[in-house]
């Protein structure tokens, strides 16, 4: 009789244990679920931050390169602007240059002429 009792007693503390076992089996798969799909919306969170960062990069290089454009322009603009002030300023001088020379060569004329009359 105690053989019988004692292998109910087996019998009763393997079902129990079989039933822990199961019901740590299905929190466990329920925990593997919970997280899988937590990592799946963070994955797709994270990937869809992650385009909307690389779209903004790509408009604020477009930016960049209008940007660069349109001051290689404003370059060329004044740098030209400065080489018509400087033809401007070189007629300027040579206007006057030979202003002066003329008005030099017509001085010593004259004195000449008041020399040789003399």
């Amino acid at each position: 009789m105690q053989v019988v009792n004692d292998l109910k007693k087996d019998v009763a503390f393997h079902k129990e244990l079989i039933s822990d076992s199961e019901s740590k089996r299905y929190e466990l798969q329920v925990h593997i679920t919970t997280t899988s799909d937590q990592l799946r919306e963070d994955t797709d969170e994270h990937r869809t931050y992650q385009e909307q960062l690389i779209a903004e990069t790509d408009c604020l290089k477009q930016e960049i390169q209008q940007l660069k454009q349109h001051q290689g322009r404003r370059e060329q603009e004044f740098l030209h602007t400065l080489e018509d002030m400087n033809q401007a300023h070189k007629s300027k001088v040579d206007s006057l240059t030979r202003e002066h020379f003329d008005k030099l060569s017509a001085l010593s004329n004259d004195s000449q002429a008041k020399t040789e009359r003399l």
